[in-house]
């Protein structure tokens, strides 16, 4: 019998071709596999039996392959070839790609097994990699993913190395990344000056580090700045220099058996530090240890693991090149700061040349290679919620740009949406087909920087992943430059323009999410206000249904004696943390909610304060006496405690009444402040005891950093209704 399959998913560069000849070897089949421009395309011959265990087998790829899609057709007379019995063919690109594209992931144990191992002739290359790990988004040009394809095209592999990728019971079988120190991307050394450091370049720059050197090191998706952590005073010349004033600064430890000197961890929190992923975890700082230095005012420090082979190759070299792999489990006494390589405001530097521009009045030393980053892409940051889902903070390298598939089958595959976000933590997403892919973030749009990135990858995004805009998506406030660039790119292209409202894009994400097709109350802890100053406050409490939203209720203005007025639950924190007067003063989006959280940690839980809030029969809100008993207290965690306990009680009731209102039993909970997991788990606990169903953002950023995915699903559901620009 003769079967021809089209497989889609995330099925290229992660190893699937390599295993598919492995399983259907194994079964006995005859036939080839090939990379195309729309997944995977498998063409088999043998008996009915064997041809249906694979075809099952495919929904079992091991990760990080994700099979999505599996479609017999048409497959012909083609005869079956005798020998090889069956093949990995050379890929064809006969169609726009509609291909998913890989996430870069952490080197993996086989890799590090080699990259430790002196016998071996990987032993302490930098760039070691394999089809299950490694750098993908920010190396690929685009696809389908062949090296020629990625930035690997520029290093021709050595006899040995193409030796690999030939023989089946080679693990890099058809790796497309394949090289070594002989063949593959070159280390080196370079001073503030760009003059060339002789020496070994890791040993060299552990040297200077450990001296209280600050390193700029290029990584997998840009450039990071690192010294000692465990020497204050160079941290905070990194901190002068950036200039980046009390931010938070991460700290990356060799391994989880080095975290509990840092900080306290769960279980749930070592899965996510140890993941392929490799984002940046928000831990609970340990009260006897004294990271002020790294993350002052929050009760939390980001911590990480090394993610690729640069990184483990500078603990490696601390510990004095060990000889075996004991190491890798056992704790390390070298703990490095670091916060991304770029100027305030700006994004993730990529480039070697800009780089020793930009940074040389900063950095003593710089740690290049000549493999080239075709896309920036910044640390994801997360906090793990008691469950153990994550919280997302910042959606970048390990997680952008896995794929929310769009389960729907009602709206219109044919319209391709880009959308480009709001003003704050800047981000884009293409709605394509079935998925909606979301581009690692580029910063804040204040900046004339990060406006010309946004403004590039707007180009290279979608032709990157095959699409071709037939319509742009933007916030409805037209002051973003976001908005402005949406409405000149749509211009430009003669597409329609929609814009969606800001807490509608924030409900939104998570209804593309999590495959919600219906009505919702969506409840959004934000701080957002419209630039008009005319214009009314937009409720945080609203019902959305697909393209539609309404405004239920009102939350109103309350005030805090000097302070401006308080028209949100984010303008609320912001006020809580001027009058508390907390040092330091909240330095970014979202940082008074978080330091009002770590405040009133200690104390917590306590009851609310039942007179602090009123609700009216026509659904205004009003904290107001909440504030008048703040007003009077000295600022404490008891009182921090009581003040978000009472904020629950209140939204609570809230949510419950215009759920009652409109007869619907699902909620949506988001926006930037749900990132205070002290307000965001009570109030999910409070409104699932009171039977309602409650979904929040799991895989995207509740705040800003979300908005794109939200705007592309309303869209495409608007514009499958009407073609026309409309404003939701």
């Amino acid at each position: 019998m003769h079967r021809r399959l089209e497989v889609r998913g995330l099925v290229q560069g992660v190893g699937f071709r390599p295993w598919v000849w492995q399983e259907a070897t194994r079964l006995g089949l005859i036939g080839w596999v090939r990379n195309t421009s729309f997944g995977v395309e498998i063409d088999l011959h043998g008996e009915a039996p064997q041809l249906d265990a694979l075809q099952d087998l495919l929904w079992h790829a091991p990760a990080p392959a994700r099979v999505e899609q599996v479609h017999a057709v048409a497959a012909g007379n083609e005869q079956a070839t005798s020998t090889p019995p069956f093949a990995i063919r050379p890929s064809t690109r006969e169609r726009a790609p509609t291909a998913l594209l890989a996430p870069d992931t952490a080197t993996c144990s086989h890799c590090l097994s080699e990259l430790f191992d002196p016998t071996n002739r990987r032993w302490r290359h930098p760039f070691i990699q394999c089809p299950h790990c490694g750098p993908r988004l920010t190396l690929t040009r685009h696809l389908p993913f062949d090296r020629g394809n990625t930035s690997y095209g520029a290093f021709e592999p050595c006899a040995h190395c193409l030796d690999d990728t030939v023989r089946s019971e080679d693990r890099r079988f058809h790796d497309q990344t394949s090289a070594c120190p002989q063949c593959g991307p070159r280390l080196s050394l370079i001073d503030r000056h760009g003059k060339p450091v002789e020496g070994d370049p890791i040993e060299q720059a552990w040297h200077r580090i450990q001296s209280g050197q600050i390193a700029a090191i290029k990584g997998t998706g840009g450039f990071h700045l690192f010294c000692d952590a465990r020497q204050p005073q160079v941290v905070q010349r990194l901190r002068d220099g950036k200039p980046c004033g009390p931010r938070p600064m991460a700290l990356m430890a060799a391994n989880i058996a080095s975290v509990p000197s840092v900080a306290d961890s769960t279980p749930q929190e070592h899965r996510w530090l140890a993941s392929a992923q490799r984002p940046v975890v928000l831990l609970k700082k340990q009260a006897a240890k004294d990271w002020q230095h790294l993350a002052p005012g929050l009760a939390w420090l980001g911590v990480m693991l090394p993610e690729n082979p640069i990184h483990h190759l500078l603990f490696h070299e601390a510990a004095g090149r060990p000889v075996n792999l004991d190491w890798l489990s056992e704790p390390q006494t070298l703990l490095l700061a670091f916060t991304s390589g770029n100027r305030a405001g700006e994004p993730m530097i990529t480039d070697n040349d800009k780089a020793l521009s930009d940074l040389h009045h900063l950095a003593d030393c710089f740690l290049v290679h000549d493999r080239a980053i075709t896309m920036q892409a910044d640390d994801s940051v997360l906090r793990v919620r008691s469950d153990g889902s994550p919280c997302v903070l910042r959606r970048g390298r390990g997680l952008a740009p896995v794929a929310v598939p769009r389960p729907e089958t009602t709206v219109d595959a044919a319209h391709s949406v880009l959308a480009l976000g709001g003003r704050h933590h800047s981000t884009l997403c293409v709605a394509h087909n079935r998925h909606a892919q979301m581009a690692p973030p580029m910063g804040e749009l204040d900046h004339p920087a990060t406006r010309a990135a946004l403004r590039q990858m707007a180009g290279d995004f979608p032709a990157l992943i095959g699409a071709v805009p037939t319509a742009l998506a933007c916030d409805a406030d037209p002051t973003f430059y976001s908005s402005e660039l949406a409405r000149s790119l749509a211009q430009e292209q003669g597409v329609p323009l929609l814009t969606v409202r800001h807490h509608h894009a924030h409900v939104a994400a998570v209804l593309a999410e999590h495959g919600l097709n219906r009505p919702v109350i969506g409840l959004v802890l934000d701080g957002y206000l419209p630039s008009d100053a005319d214009a009314a406050p937009s409720s945080p409490l609203l019902q959305v249904a697909f393209d539609s939203c309404k405004d239920i209720g009102q939350f109103k203005t309350l005030s805090l004696g000097r302070a401006p007025a308080i028209h949100n639950i984010g303008q609320l924190f912001d006020a809580l943390a001027s009058h508390w007067q907390l040092e330091p003063a909240p330095m970014f989006r979202g940082d008074a909610a978080l330091r009002i959280e770590a405040l009133a940690m200690p104390a917590w839980p306590r009851p609310p304060l039942l007179t602090g809030w009123t609700l009216s029969d026509t659904g205004v809100l009003d904290f107001q006496p909440l504030l008048d008993w703040v007003r009077a207290e000295p600022a404490s965690a008891d009182i921090a405690s009581v003040t978000i306990a009472t904020l629950v009680a209140g939204l609570t009731e809230w949510t419950l009444h215009a759920c009652r209102q409109e007869a619907l039993d699902t909620v949506v909970l988001t926006g930037g402040c749900a990132a205070n997991l002290l307000l965001a788990e009570c109030l999910q606990q409070r409104l699932a005891q009171a039977a309602l169903i409650v979904h929040q953002p799991t895989q995207y950023p509740g705040g800003d950093g979300g908005l794109s995915l939200g705007q592309a699903w309303v869209a495409r559901h608007r514009l499958q209704r009407s073609p026309q620009p409309v404003t939701s």
